[in-house]
């Protein structure tokens, strides 16, 4: 996925042009519901190391969907008094979001749009998240915001009716648990080369291609070096030495159960979509942050000039 601040301007522009009064905090988390999933995952493999990774890795597609997506935002959506308009926006953000990553180079990834109706991944393959196009939009992402950083002082009302809350209770629930129902599809469409890549494959895997986005590569004294699939398994890279560790992308083929033969591969230097990614979060976190905090320092000014006669005495 682009980075964070890169979906700011893009969600931001289209959707206040299909919903002029959509409130820019809304605009601001529909650009991160469908990045829930994958921070869920990370959180998941730290806690849950005993559970497996392609398991883990096959939910998280499916809960990465649109379809997921949408239901996530009406979960959100419902604890706000205009809900509606709530679930327009986060809905629509949404599908702007999974767009827009569908237009990076992910190999063996892509964009889960049609689930569960298909679970053809949805690639465009048009740059690669160190490309210029990323940095520009990152850039107009952070100036949008920026610019519109007074307009995100209002936030939308919550809404205080206990029912609704149950409501999204029950919703969360059900979008937990609904990706469980779509896992042997997923299984079966291969999707991050998981079926390719389980261990309880690996007699299958002689002659089968394989891609895997965004790995970690470690270099060996000797030359060359392993790749180190999602599931902690290092492989051995031949035709590939980048003569230092680093994360990449490759398409190859399976010479032996633990060997990949490189046809094809990418770099990545990944700090700068690491580092807006998690500025941007924080960028959303303070505008919905500098209400509340706001009438805390409103109350304090009021509680220190009640006081200050006192103290006078």
């Amino acid at each position: 996925m682009p980075n964070t601040i890169a979906h700011f301007a893009v969600s931001g522009l289209v959707t206040r042009k299909l919903i002029p009064q959509a409130s820019l905090p809304l605009v601001y988390l529909g650009c991160v519901v469908p990045d829930v999933p994958w921070i869920f995952q990370r959180a998941a493999n730290s806690l849950f190391p005993s559970v497996d990774p392609y398991q883990l890795r096959v939910y998280f597609v499916n809960q990465a969907s649109l379809v997921s997506s949408v239901l996530l935002s009406l979960v959100i959506a419902v604890l706000f008094v205009r809900w509606k308009t709530a679930f327009a926006i986060l809905a629509l953000g949404s599908l702007i979001h999974l767009l827009l990553d569908a237009c990076e180079i992910k190999w063996s990834n892509g964009v889960s749009l049609f689930v569960p109706l298909s679970w053809q991944l949805l690639r465009f393959d048009l740059f690669w998240p160190e490309s210029i196009w990323t940095t520009l939009l990152t850039i107009s992402g952070f100036v949008y915001f920026i610019a519109n950083f007074k307009n995100a002082a209002t936030l939308p009302d919550f809404c205080k009716v206990p029912w609704r809350w149950t409501l999204a209770l029950l919703l969360l629930t059900i979008w937990f648990t609904v990706p469980f129902k779509w896992m042997d599809d997923a299984f079966l469409a291969n999707n991050h080369c998981v079926a390719t890549l389980r261990p309880d494959r690996t007699a299958d895997r002689p002659g089968k291609p394989v891609e895997l986005d965004r790995i970690p590569f470690k270099s060996s004294r000797e030359g060359g070096g392993d790749l180190v699939i999602f599931g902690g398994e290092r492989i051995r890279a031949e035709n590939f030495d980048p003569g230092r560790d680093a994360k990449v992308s490759i398409q190859g083929r399976f010479t032996d159960t633990d060997r990949i033969s490189v046809v094809h591969s990418h770099i990545h230097h990944s700090w700068l979509r690491e580092a807006a990614t998690y500025v941007g979060l924080v960028l959303i976190v303070l505008v919905w942050l500098q209400v509340p905090v706001r009438k805390l320092l409103a109350w304090t000014q009021r509680q220190h000039r009640l006081t200050k006669p006192e103290e006078q005495l």
